[in-house]
């Protein structure tokens, strides 16, 4: 296990110091062609117990320049994350929902990574529906110890999604989706190649698309996405979409199943399902 995932699964104390969140809808009761909706959220958490121990304690930091309670160390960080949504409606029974979603973490001072709960994430049913939900990322940084892997996780993540949605029947609901995006690490220590935000992220973006089924029952509703892989950052350039030729990706395959950690063989161009309750956004 890397370094960074190995800090991210220790113990550790979360003392919050501010967590705020500010919400602003234009949506009114009943029929609106137009409205939209923004949440953006903030969290500092360790600030003052560090202030404190380097102001009136006479403890030592670790090996790590980290102060400790019991001997466990305690997270610092500073979060912020904006979600903003537009929805158009077409007429009472076609709509049009946008989204962009975009998060920023920065782990300092007494920690060097974010806890394990706290990262972001890409991918699951109210993500990037083509991937499982931590299977995406970092950046184009592909694991050679395994074909998927679920703890994939940073400190910057943007999704970007847009959703045209259409009455079937009176409690069924079709859907055509695009969602792209990603997640990034801001200092990649353990030299995991592409995971690290920089200027190349927009090659790096992830595109997935597919379409979905609703069963609205008035007082909730069941969501079933079908979200198809087009473009995959980790496979190299010249590989990434999914109608071009697949032939590093294929020697990639040859390497895995000669260790015997996948029995896969070929390219495979299968969807992603996702179950749901309510909208994903």
């Amino acid at each position: 296990m890397c370094i960074r995932d190995s800090n991210s699964y220790q113990d550790h104390f979360i003392p919050s110091f501010l967590e705020a969140s500010w919400e602003y809808s234009t949506q009114k009761k009943g029929y609106q062609k137009r409205y939209l909706y923004n949440r953006l959220g903030a969290e500092s958490v360790g600030l003052n117990l560090r202030l404190g121990y380097e102001l009136f304690s006479n403890q030592e930091t670790d090996e790590n320049d980290s102060y400790t309670i019991e001997g466990i160390r305690f997270a610092q960080y500073l979060k912020f994350d904006n979600d903003f949504r537009f929805y158009n409606n077409l007429s009472r029974h076609h709509s049009v929902v946008n989204r962009v979603d975009f998060g920023y973490a920065l782990p300092y001072s007494n920690s060097k990574v974010l806890p394990f709960e706290k990262n972001f994430f890409a991918g699951g049913a109210n993500g990037i529906r083509a991937w499982q939900a931590r299977s995406l990322g970092p950046g184009s940084y592909q694991d050679t110890t395994a074909l998927v892997t679920y703890n994939n996780l940073g400190e910057v993540r943007l999704t970007i999604s847009s959703e045209y949605r259409f009455d079937l029947t009176n409690i069924l609901e079709g859907a055509f989706f695009m969602d792209a995006g990603n997640v990034w690490i801001v200092d990649d220590e353990d030299e995991k190649t592409g995971s690290e935000f920089g200027p190349k992220f927009i090659s790096q973006i992830a595109v997935g698309g597919g379409v979905g089924f609703r069963f609205d029952f008035d007082f909730f509703l069941i969501r079933l996405d079908l979200g198809f892989k087009l473009k995959d950052p980790s496979l190299e350039s010249g590989e990434r979409w999914f109608w071009e030729s697949k032939e590093n990706y294929e020697l990639y395959l040859d390497d895995l199943r000669s260790k015997g950690l996948t029995e896969q063989k070929t390219y495979q161009f299968f969807p992603n399902v996702n179950l749901g309750i309510g909208y994903p956004f």
